[in-house]
């Protein structure tokens, strides 16, 4: 297959112009993001902010050993005996990793 002059001639323009293209994008990478510095310092900001509303949205020590001892008190039941332990659980009636009973029975037909 012939190679087309015109198609070679596009390529190599194409080339050249990406050629130069080159330092200019490695100039790109090599520099530094202005902005990271400034990144940082706003995460750090985020997380001292994060701390300070989960430590005023947290029950104080004090307020919380209250509200557990009311609770506690709360729930506070007779313990159950175990047939009502028994009744309270429902049972499944069908057990998937024990295989199905087969009835070895042979059935006699009425009237026979």
């Amino acid at each position: 297959m012939p190679w087309n002059p015109g198609i070679i001639a596009k390529y190599e323009e194409r080339t050249v112009k990406l050629k130069d293209d080159v330092p200019i994008l490695e100039g790109i990478m090599s520099k530094k993001w202005g902005k990271e510095d400034e990144l940082k310092q706003l995460k750090s900001d985020l997380a001292a902010l994060d701390r300070k509303i989960q430590a005023e949205i947290a029950p104080k020590p004090e307020q919380a050993d209250g509200i557990e001892n009311k609770k506690a008190e709360a729930n506070t039941i007779d313990a159950p005996t175990t047939e009502a332990k028994k009744s309270m659980v429902a049972e499944p009636e069908f057990n998937m990793y024990r295989p199905l009973q087969t009835t070895t029975r042979s059935f006699r037909t009425i009237g026979t």
